[in-house]
């Protein structure tokens, strides 16, 4: 009686290897299709500059040449083209000089981002000791499938 029970118990161990060993086939499966949608969203990115970077230039070359011949307004059966003078707007020489004179004498004039934590200068300080509200110290688990 005792032996059937064994003979189960093993029964089952080998039919969740099984089972695990396909569903970390299936990660694996998993983790390279989203490799594969990562580098096509990254060439899609590139493609899509290319297309912006493209739209300006041609935008610009269509202005330049109607302001060379002095021409506000065509107007043509597929299009109809007008130069229009937009409201004023700050314009600089060098954005980067600009934002050194500013954080010295007008940070007002500055826009700052949202704040993020330097997780591992929070880790740091906590493997220190030093306590600081709303942080601990803790482990997670993670599969390893090669």
């Amino acid at each position: 009686m005792q032996t059937a029970w064994f003979d189960t118990l093993d029964g089952i161990e080998g039919e969740f290897d099984i089972k695990a060993e396909n569903i970390a086939c299936f990660i694996k499966q998993l983790e390279g299709d989203l490799e594969l949608l990562k580098k096509q969203k990254a060439a899609f990115e590139r493609r899509r500059k290319a297309k912006e970077n493209q739209l300006e230039r041609i935008k610009t070359y269509l202005l330049d040449c109607m302001n060379k011949t002095k021409r506000t307004k065509i107007d043509m059966p597929k299009a109809k083209i007008s130069v229009r003078n937009n409201a004023e707007s700050a314009q600089f020489v060098s954005e980067k000089g600009f934002i050194t004179w500013a954080k010295i004498n007008a940070p007002h004039l500055l826009n700052y981002g949202e704040p993020t934590i330097y997780k591992s200068k929070v880790r740091t300080e906590l493997k220190a000791g030093n306590n600081l509200p709303g942080a601990k110290l803790g482990r997670t688990q993670s599969l390893m499938i090669k």
